[in-house]
């Protein structure tokens, strides 16, 4: 079971509906980043706290007062659950081709030290461990709204000695 699968979600709420309805793997808590107060995006996160999903066990939200951008967001998903061997965090526009969630699981399995990306080489999905967090540090917030946090990290990775798969 994955311990946790994280998102962020700032408009599109179709896609993160959409991605929430392609899961296909057992997760113990979806964490939703709500950087939006936009009621469409809301009624469609309200929907999921509401729906019962047959592979996910718990769903939280959280509501920021305007939208803190990407890193922000993606370390509150890490701080907020500390007590999780690893997170997996995914753009809301992913979506899990049927297996997907499984093998990222399997590849952790296989290397617990290593971050597992997506298969374009981005953080639009990836796993990253509590090991690594304690490593390399947590996402940069001066990186803000969006873009390059992923590259950034690589490089840090990359200096400590950590795979990225």
């Amino acid at each position: 079971m994955i311990p946790l699968l994280g998102t962020l979600v700032l408009n599109r709420p179709d896609l993160l509906e959409r991605m929430v309805a392609s899961i296909d793997y057992p997760v113990d808590k979806l964490v939703i980043i709500q950087n939006s107060s936009d009621a469409e995006v809301t009624a469609v996160v309200d929907k999921i706290c509401n729906t019962p999903h047959q592979f996910v066990n718990s769903v939280y939200v959280e509501r920021p007062f305007r939208n803190i951008g990407c890193c922000p967001g993606w370390n509150r998903i890490i701080k907020g659950f500390p007590e999780c061997e690893y997170w997996i965090i995914a753009n809301n526009d992913t979506l899990f081709l049927p297996g997907d969630l499984k093998k990222y699981t399997e590849v952790y399995e296989n290397d617990p030290k290593a971050v597992v990306v997506a298969a374009n080489k981005s953080f639009s999905c990836f796993l990253i461990t509590c090991d690594t967090v304690y490593k390399v540090g947590l996402f940069d917030e001066n990186i803000f709204p969006i873009y390059n946090e992923d590259l950034e990290y690589m490089h840090r990775l990359n200096n400590c000695g950590i795979p990225i798969i």
